[in-house]
């Protein structure tokens, strides 16, 4: 099978480190072949650009690296959906594709109507209600009548695409729910759910290198005595950090951590900045950008994670790389209900604690036990590895044959 990956997302970004380069290699060491269009932030395409170009090269997967345009607003959308369309057909001219597989909307939009034209099938990995999101996070105000329009006439897109496409690939159950009860003119069958995994053969406990971690908990001046709760993310648009700085206060006074590790790329000020208005001594928050593989080591530190997620219609379809993390390197979490699936995955296993927002007060913290490491990541394995993913993915797409 001949397939074009198209993603709006760059293999450059943190997002295509860990949700498109290993599930597409994974494929193509399976027998599918795959050639990937993605649009690449300029800054983090010359900082790792050639590396991932080395790494497709040996793996004999082309790569077709589009520049991201940011701004205008809206404009530079349509800028890019453009140079999108023309690369597709510049593509298929060069190596007939039987499959598109579109990741999210945007690269649907520019997808969908040349597949169609040509007769090729179609995969929406939808990755989430974005549309909705849009607006649930603000980033479109619907009374503005540009963003008004955009709404309804990409939910009339949404719709028509999820009833024509020939594979629909849903991060969760739930999301699957929304799908049906919105336009029960889906086919129920040519939706698979494969949710946000991470790879086990990296984030394994067994695999840290003390003399790593030590090196990373002297830098840092995390003593051995020091327990450290941890966040890996940003702090924009949907989660929650007051929240989360207020649930570290509960935490600290309990003596349960002492210390509050933030693992991104925002600036030290903005982070430390959030926690004094939740009147958290910034000395005890700490903030650290690390790249994808080193990542496991930071969470090696942590006593347990924790993440909120503004709850939202669109966030029923939403599932948490970082929750794939935690759980596969045998960390307990605190997160909060309304998120995808994980009412359901917390109620059957013992990994932490899914709560509402409004019982922050309330919590019940001796389901928190470090000695349930093996177990969380048993779970975390069952539920989130990059080996089932990639499984996920062949069952789907041979469903296309």
């Amino acid at each position: 099978m001949n397939l074009l990956y198209i993603s709006y997302d760059g293999l450059t970004d943190p997002l295509g480190q860990s949700q498109i380069l290993p599930y597409v290699t994974g494929l193509k060491k399976l027998g599918f072949h795959y050639t990937i269009l993605s649009f690449e932030k300029k800054s983090r395409y010359r900082r790792k650009g050639d590396e991932v170009s080395e790494l497709l090269k040996d793996l004999s997967i082309p790569w077709i690296p589009e520049y991201y345009t940011k701004y205008p607003p809206v404009i530079s959308t349509i800028y890019d959906i453009l140079k999108m369309r023309k690369s597709i057909k510049k593509a298929h001219s060069e190596c007939a594709f039987d499959v598109v597989h579109c990741r999210s909307y945007i690269s649907m939009f520019a997808a969908f109507p040349i597949a169609r034209k040509l007769n090729l099938k179609v995969v929406f990995d939808m990755r989430g209600f974005w549309v909705d999101e849009r607006i649930e996070g603000k980033i479109w105000n619907i009374k503005n009548p540009i963003f008004n329009f955009l709404f309804h006439f990409l939910k009339n897109k949404e719709k028509k695409w999820l009833i024509e496409s020939d594979l629909i690939i849903s991060l969760t159950e739930n999301g699957k729910k929304q799908i049906k009860l919105l336009y029960p003119e889906v086919t129920i069958d040519r939706i698979h759910i494969i949710p946000c995994c991470a790879d086990e053969s990296l984030f394994d406990p067994l695999k840290i290198n003390e003399t790593k971690l030590n090196e990373i908990r002297n830098s840092l001046k995390i003593k051995s005595t020091d327990k450290v709760l941890g966040y890996i993310g940003s702090t924009g648009t949907w989660y929650l950090t007051d929240e989360m700085m207020k649930t570290f206060l509960i935490l600290k006074e309990k003596n349960i951590v002492n210390k509050f590790l933030w693992i991104t790329t925002e600036k030290e000020s903005v982070v430390k900045g959030i926690g004094l208005k939740s009147s958290v001594n910034p000395e005890d928050i700490i903030v650290v950008f690390a790249e994808r593989n080193i990542i496991p080591h930071y969470i090696s530190l942590l006593e347990l994670g924790i993440f909120y997620i503004l709850p939202s219609f669109s966030k029923t379809a939403s599932s948490p790389t970082k929750l794939a993390e935690l759980l596969l390197m045998g960390k307990a979490v605190i997160c909060n209900t309304g998120i995808g699936d994980m009412e359901q995955l917390f109620s059957k296993n013992g990994i932490g604690i899914c709560h509402y927002l409004d019982q922050i007060r309330n919590l019940d913290f001796s389901k928190l036990d470090p000695a349930k490491a093996d177990e969380i990541r048993s779970t975390g394995l069952a539920a989130f590895s990059l080996k089932q993913g990639i499984e996920k993915y062949q069952q789907a797409l041979n469903s296309l044959t």
